[in-house]
């Protein structure tokens, strides 16, 4: 499902920091200000902290939430320079099943 297999996400180095995006935003959590990001081992995000300061144009970072991401495409239509793109997401079960998938019994 679209929910599953896609996620948005924000290049804060192409943003301008407009908040075109958090104006359109149709959940309150699903794009949010935050100060940085945290990364396990094999670069994956795992949690953001929250921005200091949420003042706007003063925090560093901007953030979809995947968790509240209902992925209706808004904040990537209103973006003036296309800093927020969709990724495909590849599930690790799902390569797992296609290996299996070639290696029959």
């Amino acid at each position: 499902c679209y929910l599953c297999h896609f996620k948005f996400e924000i290049d804060n180095d192409i943003c301008i920091y407009c908040e075109k995006c958090l104006e359109v935003k149709p959940q309150d959590e699903c794009i949010v200000r935050i100060d940085d990001l945290s990364y396990d081992d094999e670069g994956r995000i795992t949690g953001y902290v929250d921005a200091k300061d949420p003042t706007p144009h003063v925090y560093p970072l901007l953030y979809i939430n995947q968790d509240e991401c209902i992925r209706c495409g808004e904040c990537e239509k209103v973006c003036p320079v296309e800093c927020i793109s969709i990724q495909k997401v590849t599930r690790r079960s799902e390569r797992v099943c296609d290996v299996a998938k070639e290696f029959p019994a």
